[in-house]
């Protein structure tokens, strides 16, 4: 029950169910799971991480619970811990797009851009219709300075989510047009970026402090 209730976003009855579980049995690993899913739904990190170590303690050792607890660990700042959670998610499951996912996004905070486009190349091979991996990807090649690569990401990445017609990926959506705008200013393609820049202000006006930062007065 403390399972269904969480996919259905109930949180609170499903810690409800995770406690009761537990007060029965100090040790149900999946009970520990469950709760540690629902705190990284919190953002409630620590608490993630603690509840994961236990899963882990009392024979629940899956990719999942690796996977979760690397989320929360890079959250901490804690990147080499998240990288090795990473690495037992993979070796547990080489065909987790959310870990490798998760390790090639790691990588690039830290600079090994390489081997991030490795990782989110992998990614985007187990999952090719998941955002998530070619908006990280198009992020890598942003940095690399690949522009044709980071545009072509960036792209997908704008389909996927445009083809959910949900407003609430507005937020997201400037994110992606502002970034793909980037790319092609960057390659000399400035009506392109000029558009871009616009449907950006569209989908996010808070975007415009931004342009403002780097030097580009938005068009009203």
């Amino acid at each position: 029950m403390a399972e269904y209730h969480r996919g259905q976003g109930e949180l609170d009855q499903a810690m409800t169910y995770c406690e009761e579980a537990l007060s029965e049995n100090p040790e149900l690993g999946p009970a520990f799971v469950t709760r540690g899913m629902i705190h990284s739904s919190r953002n409630e990190s620590e608490s993630c991480i603690a509840d994961m170590t236990l899963a882990l303690k009392y024979d629940a050792r899956t990719p999942l619970v690796y996977y979760y607890r690397a989320v929360a660990l890079d959250q901490l700042g804690r990147s080499h811990e998240a990288i090795d959670d990473c690495d037992s998610a993979i070796e547990l499951d080489p065909n987790s797009a959310e870990a490798y996912n998760s390790r090639g996004l790691i990588q690039m905070k830290l600079g090994q851009l390489q081997e991030s486009m490795a990782d989110l190349t992998k990614a985007i091979e187990l999952a090719p219709y998941w955002e998530l991996p070619f908006l990280n990807r198009g992020q890598a090649a942003l940095l690399l300075k690949d522009w044709d690569l980071c545009v072509q990401d960036y792209t997908i990445a704008i389909t996927t989510v445009e083809g959910r017609n949900d407003s609430r990926n507005n937020v997201m959506l400037g994110r992606l047009y502002l970034n793909r705008g980037s790319a092609y200013r960057s390659r000399g393609d400035f009506a392109q970026a000029e558009a871009d820049a616009q449907i950006a202000l569209l989908k996010d006006p808070n975007l415009a402090y931004i342009m403002k930062e780097v030097g580009r007065e938005p068009i009203e």
